[in-house]
């Protein structure tokens, strides 16, 4: 009988180790992470909203290459097109893409 009450006597339950993922123990977000994360969104939501004007210059440079650009990207080395897109659009697309104030937004 004592065996029967020792058996069915509950033993405390043991805490549950932290959850891993993958075999890597939880992590938890520090103020540093949390500020860069919400760098990255800051940087990828003005990109998108840079994106349409870096469209328009691609097309604006494509509509102003001459016979000479184009000659000159096909018979030129493999970087060529790279080259004359730089060439044309570097000042516009950095004016472009660099962050903005609000005053400038509206």
């Amino acid at each position: 009988m004592a065996a029967k009450k020792a058996a069915a006597k509950k033993v405390p339950a043991k805490k549950a180790p932290a959850r891993k993922t993958a075999g890597v123990p939880a992590v938890r977000t520090t103020n540093a992470e949390r500020a860069a994360a919400a760098a990255l969104a800051i940087a990828a939501r003005a990109a998108e909203q840079a994106a349409p004007q870096a469209k328009q210059l691609f097309w604006d440079s494509i509509q102003q290459m001459s016979v000479v650009d184009v000659q000159q990207i096909y018979s030129g080395p493999p970087d060529a097109a790279t080259r004359y897109f730089q060439g044309q659009m570097s000042q516009p697309l950095a004016a472009a893409m660099a962050p903005k104030s609000d005053a400038e937004r509206h």
